[in-house]
């Protein structure tokens, strides 16, 4: 007995939102002074938008919803005290992950190309 191949209405997949840590080029170089992982870090502001900027259309393209979270040095400095954690790559990560559940996504500007 043939099997009938029917198609499935699955939903398409709800784009993931990801949050981005966008810092201003007013406070890159205070970031770089406070992080515990200087070296993962872009030496300039304009080297670290240009990683962003040819990694965003990857991420969209792979599902994913992408907003700008915004970083102030001072509250993420705050924020690492807090909880004592060192000011690096995870626990910038894990900031980001905290305002977007504190605030909601909604409260952030999604990221389209271009930037």
């Amino acid at each position: 007995m043939k099997r009938s191949k029917r198609q499935l209405n699955i939903p398409k997949a709800t784009k993931i939102v990801t949050g981005i840590a966008w810092y201003s080029s007013d406070q890159w170089a205070d970031l770089r002074r406070v992080v515990s992982d200087p070296a993962e870090l872009e030496s300039t502001y304009d080297e670290w938008l240009g990683v962003i900027m040819r990694s965003v259309p990857d991420l969209i393209n792979a599902g994913f919803n992408l907003v700008k979270v915004p970083v102030n040095v001072s509250d993420l400095v705050g924020w690492c005290r807090q909880r004592g954690k060192p000011i690096d790559a995870d626990a910038r990560a894990e900031y980001v992950v905290e305002e977007l559940r504190r605030l909601g996504a909604s409260s952030f500007e999604t990221i389209t190309m271009p930037i």
